[in-house]
């Protein structure tokens, strides 16, 4: 093992980034949480800090919206940032430039959001429409409506030419190549996914924009703010949704050649792909099988978190789900539910044009129609832009984690790291000068020391629990409060680095901090020439966070009483009735058993007409919704993506409930009203 010595940096260095704090900063996890549901590596936050800087702070157009009084030394404020190594969104600063400087209403804001998905109205005051302010900031906003327009064309335009580069570098051989060569893929990579994220930011913020005008036109003028859910169902033009089209047809493939399934439902599921194209017989579905993977093998769950193998690395998941789906009545086939959800969708259109007719006048000058039909179509074109960009940047995230790879395993070869997951608790900086120490035979021994400190604070944030909106005063006071309680909770010197990176870990925390990192070989070996370690001793990784303003008397640290609207469910007492309430997020009511699945992986055990209740979603848990009675939802809002794949198939979704994990049982009966957002059901008493 290498030697030792006490350190000279600050491991929590790695997840900061400079920005110029402002009065209106309440950070929160709202629609970020799903993002990146666990805290994100080091790696992975230097290269979404360097893509934020590339089509935010460099691209003018998109500052022009902020007014200059909130940039501090040319810089911005921002919108993400981390705390306690998860990402968190500025909620109180889009809140002020929607309010204070568009003169837009909050709730309007609020449906833009999504809906109400934390504690931050208890910080943000409400606000009216404000003519004067919107009439003066309506130049802005038109020509910020028509780039956000220029941006989703820019994107229907070039999706296909992205595919097809994202294949080219797929073909490309890393082996051949120099850690310096590697380098510059990295970031040649890096630059070629700038375009689909900035059509991701852009393209969620037109399509969170749309739906919240829909939303309330459907309010002011049926009476019905819900009716907006059955106005974008169906559409059948996400490229998340079809991940669940293109499963089935492996399965529609595999009961027209009997002869495939038992190679699907035996055996080591990490095997199946190569046993169905071992197996002439099976040929068909060994090609449809390819063909999901060819379009989808890209994703997985925590998909933006690049040490995270993708579903092409490791099938096991997506096997799961088939064999599941085998057995799965035809009844939830999605192009049977998809066919059904666009007849909802036609439905809704007549009755949203009954409802703004009620009068002669109204049936001879529609004039209400017309706006609303015109608002309708930019939300059906829109919405997709919620998740088809993301698609198409993970299409690179992919090859950068293939292009880090190839250079980890060079660095554990030659001793550097330990192992290649160790790659992902060094900066992109720092694994630049690492290959290229490595390059030279240059030792740099303090590598190991790095990583360690890193691994160590990395398992440390995956034990805390960040509430729901953190005001900016207050973020210094949280992230000190932590170090202070593992400073507390240390009793024996570890490797050299700051008491707050040690001390001792549950056996949940420490599961979480081994989640599978270390990856598997999909290129060949590198020449291995055994050196010491890289970096130079006391390089101060990540910049410095600018100074926050002094902490509130009342710190968020501190505040532990619950909030006495937090949907509580009392003890549990036989025939007693419970009751949770969130966001209705897609309309339907289901009585199921309920079926609890902390991650993707968990709904293995999931059966058809089961309710599945997660803490959240992201693209990963896609698969498992069809098989699906319902959704529940500890997180979330109206656009997250749950929301929208539930609506999309017309399942009966309830999200935002905040303790659905927490307070209901697997194999409990529940009721699901997607309509109106409540979640009931009588407890027979029964522990868990």
């Amino acid at each position: 093992m290498h030697a030792t010595e006490p350190l000279t940096f600050d491991p929590a260095g790695a997840w900061q980034a400079s920005y110029a704090p402002t009065s209106h900063d309440l950070w929160t996890r709202t629609n970020v949480g799903e993002v990146f549901p666990s805290v994100v590596t080091p790696l992975t936050f230097s290269i979404i800090v360097a893509l934020g800087e590339a089509v935010w702070v460099a691209q003018p157009d998109r500052l022009k919206l902020l007014p200059r009084r909130l940039f501090q030394d040319g810089r911005p404020p921002a919108a993400f940032r981390a705390i306690n190594g998860r990402m968190f969104y500025n909620t109180g600063l889009v809140h002020h430039i929607f309010t204070d400087v568009f003169g837009l209403p909050s709730w309007f804001w609020m449906l833009s959001l999504g809906g109400p998905q934390d504690a931050s109205g208890r910080y943000l005051a409400k606000r009216p429409f404000h003519p004067t302010r919107a009439l003066r900031a309506l130049p802005k906003m038109l020509t910020e409506a028509r780039r956000l327009r220029d941006v989703v064309a820019a994107f229907e335009r070039d999706q296909a030419s992205m595919r097809a580069a994202a294949a080219d570098l797929g073909r490309e051989d890393l082996g051949p190549l120099s850690e310096t060569e590697l380098i510059a893929r990295l970031a040649r990579v890096a630059k070629m996914a700038e375009a689909p994220e900035a059509q991701l930011f852009d393209g969620s913020s037109a399509a969170l924009n749309a739906y919240g005008i829909l939303a309330g036109l459907c309010e002011r003028w049926c009476g019905d703010r819900a009716l907006a859910n059955d106005l974008v169902t169906g559409l059948a033009t996400m490229s998340t949704a079809n991940a669940t089209l293109a499963l089935w047809d492996v399965v529609r493939a595999a009961a027209a050649h009997p002869a495939a399934l038992p190679i699907i439902r035996e055996g080591p599921a990490a095997d199946v792909r190569q046993r169905l194209r071992h197996a002439p017989e099976a040929a068909p579905v060994a090609a449809a099988l390819d063909d999901f993977f060819t379009s989808f093998g890209h994703r997985c769950a925590d998909e933006f978190e690049l040490a995270v193998p993708r579903w092409s690395e490791d099938a096991t998941f997506i096997v799961t789900t088939l064999r599941t789906y085998l057995d799965a009545p035809a009844a939830v086939d999605p192009a049977a539910l998809l066919a059904r959800q666009r007849l909802r969708r036609v439905a809704a259109e007549r009755e949203a044009r009954r409802r703004m007719q009620p009068s002669r006048l109204h049936q001879v000058a529609p004039y209400r129609w017309f706006v609303f039909r015109a608002v309708l179509r930019e939300a059906q074109r829109l919405l997709p832009m919620r998740e088809n960009p993301k698609h198409h940047f993970l299409l690179f995230a992919a090859e950068l984690r293939r292009t880090i790879l190839a250079l980890a395993r060079r660095l554990a070869a030659r001793g550097m790291i330990d192992a290649p997951a160790d790659a992902f608790f060094l900066t992109r900086d720092e694994l630049a000068a690492a290959a290229g120490s490595a390059e030279r035979d240059l030792p740099a021994p303090g590598v190991p020391l790095l990583v360690a400190a890193r691994r160590a604070l990395y398992a440390r944030y995956q034990t805390w629990s960040p509430p729901e909106a953190i005001p900016g005063s207050e973020v210094e006071a949280v992230e000190r409060a932590l170090r202070e309680q593992v400073a507390e909770g240390d009793a024996a010197p570890s490797v050299g680095f700051p008491s707050y990176a040690r001390g001792p870990l549950s056996d949940r925390a420490r599961d979480e901090s081994e989640r599978p990192l270390a990856p598997p070989a999909v290129d060949e070996p590198d020449e291995a020439t055994h050196a010491p370690s890289p970096i130079a001793r006391g390089s101060e990784p990540g910049s410095a966070t600018s100074a926050a303003p002094a902490a509130r008397a009342q710190s968020v640290a501190d505040q532990t009483m619950p909030d006495p609207r937090d949907p509580i469910v009392a003890p549990r007492q036989a025939g007693e009735k419970h009751s949770l309430r969130g966001i209705a997020a897609s309309g339907g009511v289901v009585t199921a058993p309920a079926r609890i699945v902390l991650t993707p992986e968990d709904g293995a055990s999931i059966e058809p007409g089961d309710v599945l209740v997660a803490p959240f979603t992201d693209p990963g848990w896609t698969p498992l919704f069809t098989i699906a009675a319902a959704v529940v939802m500890d997180l979330g809002g109206l656009l997250s993506h749950g929301a929208i794949v539930a609506r999309e198939y017309g399942i009966p979704a309830v999200v935002n409930t905040r303790t659905a994990t927490t307070a209901l049982r697997t194999g409990q009966m529940i009721t699901v009203d997607g309509g109106t957002g409540a979640v009931t059901w009588e407890d027979d008493g029964g522990g868990d």
